[in-house]
């Protein structure tokens, strides 16, 4: 079967699916979840090695071993390049990603003291790049059977931010033929919480958030119709509920979230720490 290309995929963003292939034993989480990208909107595929020093011959068979497991798993149905840069990781898939559709990488498993060290790839990546990020956990494998389904992590309900990530995630639903669930987590700092929010006051909060995200809803479901679209509203840090949602996700979108200093491209809070224990894939967006 021949990829289908969906004039309405959310682009601006037309390049290559870029694959940013690192030292690990196996690359098959990422690499599954790029083909299917690639296959499915009829992009390219750049496989991408960055190293500290010159290229070596050990760098060329890694990409030529790997290139080996894409033409596997798509039968020869890609048109894939192997590209080997000199340089930090971090700036050159930024800089790549000009011309991406796409940058996936694979989320290593860390031990917090590693994270400390060295920081996430993943989520520095996905501040800074110019194209969306998707992260895809190391031990993650395609759900089967059954609907796809998406989840867009949704701050506020009636900003331009979240009208532009919500416009993302149903256009990313409908290419995937997915169902779309937006959820929305809130809760007030320890403490505060405990000891003035009653069941009344939760309700409240849901009732107002629904009637007001409800207009921003109408229209995006007018223009993707064959995409189904629940909300959830819980009462739960915005990162514990959107971790508990990507259990039953394919998909997670989030945006960059709310910088503490707008002229520096980073990830919020809320971002990192679904990126680094989400247990499927999560596309990171500039909601800016």
């Amino acid at each position: 079967m021949e990829p289908r290309t969906h004039s309405s995929s959310p682009d601006r963003y037309g390049g290559p699916v870029v694959v940013a292939v690192g030292d690990a034993e196996t690359h098959d989480p990422s690499l599954q979840h790029a083909c299917a990208e690639a296959r499915r909107t009829g992009r390219p595929l750049h496989l991408v090695h960055v190293l500290t020093q010159r290229p070596t011959t050990a760098a060329e068979r890694l990409l030529h071993d790997v290139a080996g497991q894409v033409h596997a798993l798509v039968h020869g149905s890609l048109r894939v390049e192997t590209v080997i840069r000199t340089g930090q990781v971090v700036p050159v898939l930024n800089e790549l990603s000009r011309d991406a559709g796409l940058v996936v990488l694979q989320r290593r498993q860390l031990s917090r003291l590693q994270r400390l060290v060295s920081g996430s790839v993943s989520a520095q990546v996905a501040g800074q790049a110019h194209a969306p990020t998707v992260s895809v956990p190391e031990g993650w494998q395609p759900r089967g059977g059954g609907r796809p389904h998406v989840t867009v992590g949704l701050d506020g309900a009636d900003d331009d931010e979240g009208t532009r990530l919500l416009r993302h995630a149903f256009a990313r639903a409908a290419e995937l033929e997915a169902e779309l669930t937006v959820v929305h987590g809130w809760q007030l700092p320890s403490g505060y919480d405990d000891a003035i929010v009653d069941e009344t006051a939760v309700d409240d909060w849901r009732t107002r958030y629904l009637q007001v995200l409800h207009r921003r809803l109408v229209p995006l479901t007018e223009t993707h119709p064959t995409v189904t679209a629940a909300v959830e509203i819980r009462h739960l840090h915005p990162a514990d509920a959107l971790i508990q949602a990507a259990k039953d996700s394919d998909l997670v979108v989030l945006g960059r979230g709310r910088l503490e200093h707008p002229l520096v491209s980073h990830l919020g809070s809320v971002a990192r720490a679904v990126i680094r224990d989400a247990a499927c894939p999560v596309e990171v967006v500039n909601d800016h």
